[in-house]
């Protein structure tokens, strides 16, 4: 995954890549949507959808300002056999900071179990789903775990 960051110069911003991935594996595939996400002070979440399984999966771990380098905690694994956002068919989501009521949004996408022709014939496909997440990194057992969960009432 590669980094852009911005460059405030006179309250213009510009994009600047960093030189090398913030964190690369040769077993995963294609990323989509990814999500670099500080969480606790403590923590870092990379969430990632898969694409060759149409999943997500997020690595728990640290990073390093200086090196500009993300280290996935051990037992915390960056391929498909890592930690899973979610267990239907929720794909393709992607997060903001509101940093009014400091909290983080997460619109993801749906997809549909029917096939592409009775898609057509419905007229629709899917569902874009908006919801508040709330990032909580706890540790249990010596590992860090992230709870994500809704602020909805």
């Amino acid at each position: 995954m590669l980094v852009y960051w911005e460059m405030h110069d006179l309250g213009i911003i510009y994009p600047n890549r960093i030189e090398h991935p913030l964190l690369s594996s040769n077993e995963t595939g294609m990323w989509e949507c990814p999500d670099f996400i500080p969480v606790s002070n403590v923590k870092h979440v990379l969430k990632v959808s898969m694409f060759q399984s149409q999943v997500e999966y997020y690595t728990i771990g640290t990073y390093d300002h200086d090196m500009d380098i993300f280290f996935p905690d051990s037992g915390s694994v960056d391929n498909e056999s890592g930690l899973r956002l979610d267990y239907g068919k929720y794909y393709a989501s992607k997060s903001f900071f509101d940093s009014e009521k400091e909290r983080r949004i997460l619109l993801a996408w749906f997809n549909e179990s029917t096939s592409a022709s009775i898609d057509i014939m419905k007229g629709w496909s899917g569902l874009q789903e908006f919801m508040v997440v709330l990032f909580i990194i706890f540790k249990k057992n010596d590992k860090f775990v992230v709870l994500m969960c809704s602020d909805q009432k």
